[in-house]
């Protein structure tokens, strides 16, 4: 049973019994050498943690994606003034974007979703979660399509008023958790391409592209 930060699996491991050493030589293993791996692992490590820079598109729902690129697997975003446009698209003849799962709140366990992640609050370079953190998640609840918002942090709710999501190895709590009613959101193929497409009004959000000009924030999905 292996457990370490975002994995837990059953492994099994057979043929142990059967390990031979195998006959070699020897190497030498200098500090200098140890001293210029570490440096390139540094680097590396870095060069991960560097954040990726998207310009969101202000445009209307039929002109937003002519000038949105992809931010990251087929996935753009656009405004205007009232809402926030959502569309992803997969070229996969077997990728129906279905989800059987019978709790609305955790759809990203049971099957198809897409999911944008946003720092609505003030505090744009805090690391933690903080208020006006929001998870959209976009998906099919029994046959149609749904979108449900996870607001991590609201002042006032108590700890005993969260929603809680546990995995083997942690619980993270939401202090508010709702199927976003006013999203409207279309699933729709042509040929192998699958397009989903959600206009978001951005004051559900608690989104003000006026006072705030720029955020932190993800994309992402989950195919099943």
């Amino acid at each position: 049973y292996i457990v370490g930060k975002g994995h837990c699996g059953v492994v099994e491991l057979k043929g142990l019994d059967g390990i031979r050493r195998l006959a070699g030589g020897t190497f030498t293993v200098t500090p200098e050498m140890v001293a210029e791996a570490s440096a390139r692992l540094a680097a590396a490590a870095a060069k991960k943690l560097e954040a990726k820079v998207a310009k969101v598109p202000r445009a209307d729902a039929k002109a937003a994606w002519k000038k949105s690129p992809a931010i990251f697997d087929g996935i753009r975003l656009a405004y205007d003034d009232a809402n926030l446009y959502v569309r992803a698209t997969k070229n996969d003849a077997n990728a129906p974007f279905e989800n059987k799962g019978s709790n609305p709140f955790e759809l990203f366990k049971s099957g198809d979703t897409v999911e944008v992640m946003l720092r609505t609050g003030a505090e744009k370079k805090a690391r933690g979660l903080c208020a006006g953190d929001k998870r959209l998640l976009i998906s099919v609840f029994n046959g149609k399509p749904v979108a449900v918002l996870y607001d991590y942090k609201v002042p006032g709710v108590k700890p005993g008023e969260r929603t809680g999501f546990s995995s083997p190895w942690r619980t993270v709590y939401v202090d508010r958790v709702g199927v976003l009613d006013a999203a409207k959101i279309d699933v729709h193929r042509a040929g192998t391409v699958v397009t989903v497409e959600a206009t978001v009004p951005l004051a559900a959000l608690g989104l003000d592209p006026v006072r705030m000009k720029e955020t932190r924030g993800d994309v992402g999905r989950v195919n099943s």
